[in-house]
């Protein structure tokens, strides 16, 4: 896994939900591509509501954060992405979230950590989805892998999961939220010291759809 075919490495992933917002990243296979995500109530992404245009940048890894507002609480929404004018249509650039209530309301959360692409038993993806949770918080090790101390590792890792039929199609069709844990960040039992810290800090920052982190940079690896 890891690569998609054509225009796109890996697979969407939206996150930063709101009740009237939401953030879509995908990594594209070339560096200057104008990239922008389109959501719609229908899945036919008639009529959508439209991002800021986003250009990738190989030190970025090509990833592209897209992030659309305007949206109407409590909704279903569907999501793609334009590339260079054209609506793509691959299943890895499709996906699906729920803007939460502005206010009390009532909804399901759902939980998980150790997600190994590489384990053979994937049932707990769709299982998970069939609850029809609103969000899926990632409590940590998402990919397990060890990894080494560039960038290009952390990419790849993210884009193993990504790109995993069973997962990444699970991860386009909810929001989440992801934390990391010490198999993500830098190898077993791993901490702020790891020499793998600052890339994993970037990557994260550059991959995940992730909520704001604060005005200091947060406590990212510390």
């Amino acid at each position: 896994f890891g690569q998609a075919e054509g225009v796109f490495v890996g697979g969407a992933w939206a996150g930063n939900v709101s009740p009237t917002s939401a953030t879509v990243t995908i990594r594209l296979t070339a560096t200057g591509q104008r990239v922008r995500l389109l959501v719609s109530p229908r899945d036919n992404l008639s009529s959508p509501v439209f991002s800021p245009v986003v250009t990738s940048a190989a030190n970025l890894g090509n990833t592209v954060k897209l992030t659309v507002q305007g949206l109407q609480p409590d909704t279903d929404y569907f999501y793609g992405i334009e590339v260079a004018g054209v609506v793509r249509t691959e299943a890895v650039s499709r996906g699906r979230f729920r803007t939460f209530p502005a206010g009390r309301g009532s909804f399901r959360i759902a939980f998980g950590s150790g997600s190994n692409p590489r384990d053979a038993n994937q049932r707990v993806f769709d299982a998970l989805r069939e609850e029809k949770p609103v969000l899926f918080i990632h409590l940590g090790d998402l990919h397990q892998a060890t990894p080494g101390g560039g960038a290009d590792d952390f990419r790849a890792n993210f884009d193993e999961v990504l790109a995993h039929p069973t997962q990444g199609a699970f991860f386009r069709s909810l929001p989440s939220a992801y934390m990391w844990d010490d198999l993500d960040f830098g190898g077993n039992d791993s901490d702020g010291t790891a020499p793998s810290r600052d890339a994993a800090r970037a990557v994260y920052r550059e991959r995940v759809p992730h909520y704001a982190i604060g005005p200091t940079g947060g406590t990212l690896g510390q």
